[in-house]
């Protein structure tokens, strides 16, 4: 008898080895249908200055033929805004935009020539505990995917954020918040500067009511917000910020001798992407340069780290009258 009972035993593991097995494989397929949905819909979103400069880099997504949201300090400041899709490098230039919600952070840009897959909102509440799947550009990585759970239904300041243990970095802003029917729940728009891991997304309801009020074609003209002291929904903002900035100057030129790099946040932060903008004395830009910075070194919360450009860096040399802007482009976070 004892070799029978060793085999029940045995049959019982294998069973149960099966049925896991079965829920891993079948967890494993919705999850890349969720995927595929959700990237299929997701777009970059490039904001440029009136020189054709780039600002800055967001995220979006199509809720119908010719029509992208994503939050608005994505594009604040903005004279134009092209879009691109992730299976595509073809830059979408943006005609304007036809609904803004700027207390709730969204907005709805008319692309004319975009086609692709669209969302079906959700229709239920959010629920503590649920999973939750997030798309994005972060730090430049076209069609990143990831998942978490609801953490918890904030208000700050009267405006109602989901908060979400997803990451969301900087370049996601504006990207899917969806649940596990690939149906959105809301949409990304950053992480507290205080804490950790506090993400939040903006939910879909807003989005819905802004969607009933789409009206005329508004040509991008929107002022960077000053933010309100001792307002916690200003603290959703992710910043590193360029200080510090030093020349030398020889004869009739003048060189970049250093600029100072501060992490605003509460992660460490690497691979610092930089445009160095150079204007002659009648404001007009005549040269540039991208470069990353920090890709083998960490900066971390708080602290800042100073870049020295020696005479071999020598990209940019300057007349005495010119002047020299320097943005940041992107940058990446690093996991604690």
């Amino acid at each position: 008898m004892k070799p029978f009972i060793k085999n029940k035993y045995t049959m019982k593991n294998a069973i149960l080895f099966f049925l896991l097995f079965n829920i891993c494989v079948s967890y494993s397929q919705e999850t890349k249908i969720i995927a595929k949905t959700v990237l299929r819909s997701t777009v970059s979103i490039i904001a440029k200055d009136a020189n054709l400069q780039t600002l800055g880099l967001g995220s979006g997504f199509i809720i119908e033929d010719g029509l992208v949201v994503t939050n608005v300090h994505v594009i604040e400041g903005a004279k134009s805004i092209y879009i691109k899709q992730n299976n595509s490098s073809t830059e979408l230039k943006s005609t304007g935009y036809v609904a803004i919600d700027k207390m709730n952070d969204l907005i709805i840009l008319m692309v004319p020539s975009l086609t692709g897959q669209t969302l079906i909102f959700s229709s239920t509440e959010p629920e503590i505990g649920e999973i939750i799947y997030v798309a994005g550009n972060p730090s430049g990585l076209l069609g990143t995917f990831s998942n978490g759970l609801i953490s918890g239904i904030r208000n700050f300041d009267s405006r109602r954020l989901i908060q979400i243990s997803a990451p969301i970095s900087p370049g996601s802003s504006g990207g899917p918040v969806v649940n596990k029917n690939s149906e959105l729940i809301g949409i990304s728009v950053g992480g507290m500067k205080e804490g950790q891991n506090l993400n939040f997304c903006i939910p879909v309801d807003n989005l819905v009511k802004l969607k009933e009020n789409i009206s005329v074609l508004v040509p991008f003209n929107i002022a960077k917000n000053v933010p309100k002291k001792n307002n916690a929904y200003t603290g959703i903002r992710y910043g590193v910020i360029i200080r510090d900035v030093h020349f030398q100057t020889e004869y009739k030129e003048k060189e970049l001798e250093s600029i100072s790099v501060l992490n605003n946040l509460s992660q460490g932060i690497r691979n610092v992407k930089l445009l160095f903008i150079v204007y002659d004395a009648k404001g007009i830009p005549v040269d540039s340069h991208e470069e990353i910075f920090f890709t083998f070194e960490i900066i971390y919360p708080k602290l800042a780290k100073r870049i020295t450009f020696g005479p071999s860096w020598g990209y940019l040399q300057m007349n005495l009258t010119d002047k020299m802007e320097i943005r940041v482009l992107d940058f990446g976070i690093v996991e604690n």
